[in-house]
């Protein structure tokens, strides 16, 4: 009986984009803007296991997705130096059950998320200046 293996592929040993684009972030940013990534959208969860996740209302959830977004690239971006002050609130904001992300009242949320975004972007505006 004949055994065939497959010769290892090029594209299979070539670093992804987003590898790529990793690099030049710390693993805490790059963990933080995916737990954002999934707090807006549950479905980006690799797995089924985070059914005990809390879930941040669907029209909360729609009121911040554009400040959140926002907020991802920002952690994603190399060039961007993000205080861990920052970083903690950002965090705080899509994980913790107190924040106003998991209220009831989406405009509540709307303004927390701009001001992190406003809070950061000012910060980021210092360090270019």
């Amino acid at each position: 009986m004949a055994t065939w293996t497959a010769a290892p592929s090029l594209g299979l040993l070539r670093r992804s984009p987003e590898t790529t684009a990793r690099r030049g972030v710390s693993r805490r940013r790059w963990n933080l803007a995916g737990t954002l990534e999934i707090s807006l959208e549950p479905a980006l969860a690799p797995r089924h296991s985070f059914g005990y996740w809390p879930r941040i209302p669907y029209a909360t959830r729609v009121a911040i997705a554009e400040p959140m977004k926002e907020l991802v690239s920002l952690l994603r971006d190399p060039d961007i130096e993000i205080p861990d002050e920052a970083l903690e609130r950002a965090l705080a904001l899509a994980t913790h059950p107190a924040s106003p992300a998991f209220g009831p009242y989406p405009i509540q949320a709307r303004f927390a998320a701009h001001s992190l975004l406003d809070d950061l972007r000012s910060t980021v505006d210092g360090n270019l200046a």
